[in-house]
């Protein structure tokens, strides 16, 4: 029997996270959605039971039947992996929009990202 999962998140940037999801390498597609004014977007899986991020509220949510994740990774490292790179999508653009320009970035032992900006004034 299915039974549908609802993982909240605290995605709201929709262009954000078109970015992340590419980023992250996952097949993707939007599609209209009838209960908001924000697409939703759907991931496929091997077994055609798809996951899919629905607006709701002020942020998305992830829909998924966990009997049939199909994932690489466990749905908690999937979120995990997610937030991570939509955070640094999230940073580098707020950071380019103030005129801050990426200088370095580095990768630790943990799997955490450490940005480094410049400004001139």
């Amino acid at each position: 029997m299915s039974h549908l999962t609802k993982l909240t998140t605290t995605i709201c940037d929709q262009n954000m996270l078109e970015i992340t999801l590419s980023d992250l390498g996952l097949n993707w597609n939007k599609r209209t959605s009838h209960l908001s004014n924000k697409p939703d977007y759907i991931i496929k899986q091997s077994n055609d039971i798809d996951l899919y991020f629905a607006w709701q509220d002020n942020a998305y949510t992830l829909t998924t039947d966990l009997q049939f994740w199909r994932q690489s990774s466990p749905v908690e490292l999937f979120l995990d992996k997610l937030n991570q790179r939509y955070a640094y999508n999230l940073i580098k653009r707020k950071g380019s929009s103030h005129g801050f320009t990426s200088v370095k970035e580095s990768l630790n032992n943990q799997g955490s990202i450490k940005l480094t900006f410049r400004r001139w004034s």
